[in-house]
Formats: structure tokens, sequence, C-alpha cells
């Protein structure tokens, strides 16, 4: 039952998630899909310290949640371009990006 917990919180918010951008993950085999749930937005892509910071276009899904998959074989950080706006959302791990603002660090150890 603790095992169940989890994931029917990210169900949860999965479906009455925040208003606006939402941000989660997903860790298969030494990939991470990353989620941002973006409705209104026209384009969005993913910059990354694991790809030199070139912008990876997200693919947009059911609902306006758009996805884009990411090698995860060590930790990186990274931001989202929001139809060309930066956006960092709220993270488990953030630092600030040197440019007065922060970008979320994702860790498969974590």
């Amino acid at each position: 039952m603790k095992k169940l917990l989890p994931a029917c919180v990210l169900l949860i918010l999965l479906f009455f998630g925040c208003a606006g951008k939402m941000h989660y993950t997903l860790l298969e085999k030494g990939t991470v899909t990353l989620y941002l749930k973006a409705p209104k937005a026209q384009t969005v892509e993913v910059l990354s310290s694991s790809t030199n910071y070139q912008a990876i276009r997200a693919t947009r899904g059911k609902k306006g949640v758009w996805s884009v998959n990411v090698p995860a074989n060590k930790p990186f950080d990274y931001f989202y371009l929001v139809d060309g706006e930066p956006f960092t959302p709220p993270c488990l791990l953030s630092r600030p990006d040197g440019f007065g603002g922060k970008t979320c660090i994702f860790d498969p150890a974590q």
C-alpha cells in the first residue's frame, strides 16, 4: 500500500495539478522523460547541461502536456523555453543559474 501512495499522488497532481504550468519526470532505462503541462503554449523546448544547452523541442501530447526525452546517465541542470521565454518550474532540486534565475537539477540517483 505504501508503494501505491506516491503513484496516487502523482496521478492526482497530473489530473488536478497546479494552475498554469506543471512539471514532472519519469526515469526509465537511462533516459528521463520530462513533462510540462502548458496547454496554452505554442512551443516548448528543454535546455540542459547534458546537451550543452542545445534546445530540444518537446512534443505536445494530450491536454497540453509536453514531453521530451533526455539521456539520464548522470545528474544535469535544465530549464524550459515556453514560447521563447525561459521557465523553471518548481522542482525538488535547483540551483542559481548565474543570471538571476535558477535551473532544475535532475539526479538519476534521487
